[in-house]
Parts: C-alpha cells; sequence; structure tokens
C-alpha cells in the first residue's frame, strides 16, 4: 500500500510538471494556446485511467497554483484553470459512471456557458484572443453559441481519445 502511494504521488508530480511545462510554454508562445490546454488536459487524464481521481485533482490543483505563481500572466492561463482542467476530469468520470448522455451533455453546455459568461464578463478575456484576429465587435450569445459548440467538440474528441488509448496506458502505468 505504502509504495502504491509512492507511486500516485511520484504520477501526480511528473503530471503537474508537464501540465506546468505546457502552461508555460502557451503563455510564452502565445499562439495555439487552446492546444496547449488540451494537451493538459490530456495529461490529467492519465491518471484516470487507472481511477487515481484524487491525484488528478492533486495535479490540476497544483499545476494551477503553480502556474498562477510561475508564469506570470494570469490571464493567459484562465482557460485551463476555470474550463480545461476541472471538465476534463468530470467528463472522464461522468464517461466512467455510466452517466447517460442525455443528462451529461447539458450539465456540459450549463458548465461551458458559465465559464465563458465569467471570462468574458469577469475576467474580459476569451479562450481565443479575437482582436488577434481581426474581430473587434461580436455579440455575446454569438460567442457563446459557436465557442459551445467547439467546446462540446473538443470535449468529444479527447473522450473518444481517452476511450481508445485508456487501455493501453492503463498496462504502461501499472500499480
Amino acid at each position: 500500500m505504502r509504495k502504491r502511494r509512492s507511486y500516485e504521488i511520484a504520477l501526480s508530480a511528473i503530471c503537474t510538471a508537464l501540465i506546468l511545462l505546457l502552461l508555460w510554454l502557451s503563455v510564452l508562445l502565445r499562439l495555439g494556446s487552446v492546444a496547449f490546454y488540451v494537451v493538459c488536459g490530456g495529461i490529467l487524464m492519465i491518471p484516470l485511467t487507472k481511477k487515481y481521481y484524487v491525484v488528478a485533482v492533486l495535479s490540476y490543483v497544483a499545476s494551477s497554483l503553480l502556474a498562477f505563481a510561475v508564469v506570470g500572466d494570469i490571464v493567459s492561463i484562465l482557460g485551463f484553470v476555470a474550463y480545461f482542467g476541472p471538465m476534463t476530469m468530470a467528463s472522464v468520470i461522468m464517461q466512467e459512471k455510466g452517466l447517460k448522455h442525455y443528462i451529461a451533455i447539458p450539465v456540459k453546455v450549463v458548465y461551458i456557458n458559465g465559464v465563458l459568461a465569467l471570462l468574458y464578463f469577469v475576467a474580459g478575456t476569451f479562450f481565443v484572443d479575437l482582436t488577434s484576429l481581426g474581430v473587434n465587435s461580436i455579440p455575446y450569445i454569438v460567442i457563446a453559441l459557436i465557442a459551445t459548440l467547439v467546446l462540446l467538440a473538443i470535449d468529444f474528441i479527447m473522450l473518444y481519445t481517452y476511450k481508445t488509448f485508456k487501455d493501453r496506458i492503463a498496462k504502461i502505468i501499472r500499480d
């Protein structure tokens, strides 16, 4: 049992370090931050393949707190902290527990729109800098509609990837 705990702590530390590195790179490169967030979510899925839920939560919390302390640009990492980290864990757990799609999808839509509203109205940011794309004025409802569809598609792809690689990763990560 003691050996397993040490293993879980080490796995959490490795996942935390990888997520922190990717968050730092997303701020440094200022390009493709959503892609970095998706990969960070993929890293959070690694302990979830073994049902190490506490390890995944600890990795998320530690990487978020360290990113706030180390990265320097808090607004740039809010997408991972507010959405991609929690949504990845929630989606995988909902799938593992066998939650029906007609319940899971509305829960995800509500969470997505809550985070979008929080980021847009409170933090004054968004996952993508629209002004850099040459877009100056789009009504929030249009942004919310498009972002909800895109984020649901990303969630679907991430869950499909999780299902596809779950057994392979679980074999690599042994107890």
